[in-house]
């Protein structure tokens, strides 16, 4: 598993994740809003790719 992802697949599997996680989704957007107010944009795609990976990577096996 690797632990990084360029930008056109970080924006692949935040789409992906809005359209099979809808229910997590408003979550996200918040927790997204209030880390944006601290830290760079690219740092956010960043973290989110870390923290989402092996569950990205496991909806892609399926």
């Amino acid at each position: 598993m690797k632990l990084w992802c360029d930008k056109k697949e970080t924006d692949q599997l935040m789409r992906l994740r809005l359209f099979e996680l809808h229910e997590n989704f408003l979550a996200y957007k918040v927790v997204f809003f209030v880390v944006s107010k601290r830290k760079p944009v690219d740092m956010i795609r960043n973290n989110l790719c870390l923290l989402n990976s092996s569950r990205i990577l496991s909806a892609k096996t399926m």
